[in-house]
């Protein structure tokens, strides 16, 4: 009641969620609230969990956030979906999804042999060797360097045929010390 009175003593009329799980969080305070919703860089997050086996599809989990996904996808008052992949399998259930591009598209990164073998040997990566790529930034809501670094270093010392390749944003020498305090290289 006091969150309605809110909504209207400051004129408000919109929520936003950023993303799955906030969308489905701002979609219940829109029914609640009679407000507009607003979803930007929705991803099926239900979907990564069953890809990379951290769900079962019936688990309760993966129900519950599967359901609410596609319930935002035809109830949002604007949708933003980041690929275009996802907006053309969506489009159809939502006239007010756009896509708002901001991840890659699977199409500009086709495997080329030849371009493969140049990068392993400018990176000095033999082939029997696994190049694992950290594209990424450290600490804030990620691990921070020296958790991630060691989470590295086990999966190398486990097997020594793997190497990582890290493109990140954070300060390098602070990356080079994490490194370096651990003789991985």
């Amino acid at each position: 009641l006091k969150s309605y009175k809110l909504t209207r003593r400051f004129n408000i009329k919109d929520v936003t969620g950023f993303t799955s799980i906030s969308g489905v969080l701002s979609m219940i305070v829109s029914k609640l609230l009679g407000l507009e919703l607003y979803v930007l860089n929705i991803e099926p997050h239900s979907g990564y969990m069953l890809d990379f086996n951290i769900w079962k599809s019936n688990s309760i989990s993966y129900k519950f956030l599967n359901y609410f996904e596609n319930k935002l996808y035809k109830h949002g008052d604007y949708i933003s979906v980041p690929t275009e992949n996802a907006y053309y399998e969506k489009k159809v259930e939502n006239s007010n999804l756009h896509y708002v591009p901001t991840a890659i598209e699977f199409d500009d990164f086709t495997f080329s042999q030849v371009h493969r073998d140049q990068l392993r040997k400018l990176y000095g990566v033999k082939e029997h060797e696994t190049l694992i790529l950290y594209l990424g930034k450290f600490n804030g809501i990620y691990f921070d360097i020296n958790t991630s670094i060691d989470i590295f270093q086990s999966i190398a010392q486990k097997n020594p045929s793997v190497k990582f390749l890290i493109i990140s944003p954070n300060d390098l020498n602070e990356l080079k010390h994490a490194v370096e305090k651990r003789v991985i290289v």
